[in-house]
């Protein structure tokens, strides 16, 4: 049928509407439909701010810069940081034995 106007079309013959001469197209608009509604939902996901997640990534970031950074590691594995930590992991490990 056409969208114009409603004929048939013999479409293994026409490119367009006999009648109305509208070009023939196929589209699913229940596929259309359900593509929009998937983009609209990705949008709104990646466009609310969710306050958990964004108060866990705050106190990841506080915690990461208020923690020194030899805490925790095997002083002879602070080389893949910097001099300073290396040298500090290799003074606090002698007084700690």
């Amino acid at each position: 049928r056409c969208s114009g106007c409603g004929a048939a079309i013999d479409i293994a013959h026409d490119s367009a509407c006999p009648y109305c001469r509208a070009p023939i197209s196929m589209l699913d608009a229940a596929a259309v439909e359900k593509a929009l509604q998937a983009l609209q939902q990705t949008e709104q996901r990646r466009t609310t701010i969710d306050p958990v997640r964004l108060a866990a990534a705050m106190a990841d970031i506080e915690h990461a810069r208020t923690r020194p950074q030899w805490q925790g590691r095997d002083p002879a594995a602070a080389l893949d940081f910097d001099l300073i930590g290396f040298g500090l992991g290799r003074l606090i490990a002698l007084l700690e034995s």
